[in-house]
């Protein structure tokens, strides 16, 4: 599948058909998009959005970058603060911690500033096409040098003086990433399950699985589930189950593979963990 610019014109004009015959505007992340148009608001507007109405995620959601529209900022506020301006968000206590988790992550891990390289996943997604559909050029993080330009991911970014430095790219495929991430609740069942979806889904799957029966899972068909064990660089730690669905047939529409483990939170962020050692992204 080629994901080129034709492609999400065709979605979007999907997307603008079918709230056009309903008579509605766009969903409350696209509108913040295009009003603010970085990747930061995106990211945590969607935080927002999580069992939340969309209308009131767009309220919520001005309210909050009213007050701080990037991770420095967002950290000077408390979660109190937070918290009154997300409300009524569902799981808006729990919305706001995770807010200031975030930001700091940004500034501190991945050594971003004011967000400024986040262009993988939802984010990026958003910021690229709304960038396309307004006529402009999208912006990527660059080397700042006297020779040419080159292009870097956010974890590899050049720094200079602790800053980042964006430059107009004259053109940008949006690359798809492949996403893992824990989907059930956590410490609350006996089974915990990690989706991990993409190009690269199933690839990254063999990484941390072993099928007990010696197949390989590029080998397996959708919709089939592999009894084996899950392993990281300190060898095997539970029980698993995968479960294969082939593009375009998965809730996502990518190669998708479900890691079903032993409940609790040791094993299921440890499983995380490994898919993540092995080039996943959250």
């Amino acid at each position: 599948m080629n994901f080129d610019e034709a492609y999400f014109d065709r979605i979007f004009a999907l997307f603008q058909e079918a709230l056009k015959k309903k008579k509605r505007n766009l969903p409350s992340v696209s509108l913040i998009a295009l009003k603010m148009n970085t990747p930061y608001t995106v990211l945590i507007s969607t935080l927002i959005s999580l069992r939340t109405k969309d209308d009131v995620t767009l309220a919520a959601s001005e309210r909050l970058f009213s007050l701080a529209d990037n991770p420095e900022k967002m950290l000077s506020l408390s979660e109190e603060e937070i918290e009154k301006a997300i409300y009524p968000a569902g799981f808006y206590k729990r919305k706001a911690q995770n807010i200031k988790e975030i930001s700091k992550t940004l500034i501190e891990y991945l050594n971003i500033e004011k967000g400024a390289g986040i262009l993988h996943g939802v984010a990026g997604l958003y910021q690229h096409k709304t960038a396309l559909r307004q006529g402009r050029k999208p912006a990527i993080i660059t080397r700042k040098s006297k020779a040419p330009a080159q292009q870097t991911t956010a974890r590899q970014t050049d720094r200079q003086g602790d800053k980042l430095f964006l430059q107009r790219s004259d053109s940008m495929s949006w690359q798809p990433s492949t996403i893992a991430a824990i989907s059930t609740p956590l410490g609350t069942g006996g089974i915990g399950v990690i989706r991990i979806s993409g190009p690269n889904a199933i690839q990254t799957a063999e990484a941390v699985f072993t099928p007990v029966n010696g197949r390989s899972l590029s080998a397996s068909h959708g919709y089939t589930a592999h009894y084996g064990r899950l392993r990281d660089k300190d060898g095997d730690f539970d029980e698993a189950v995968a479960t294969v669905f082939r593009a375009p047939h998965s809730y996502t529409g990518e190669d998708v593979v479900e890691l079903s483990c032993h409940g609790g939170l040791y094993l299921v962020q440890r499983a995380l963990r490994a898919a993540l050692d092995r080039g996943a992204v959250l």
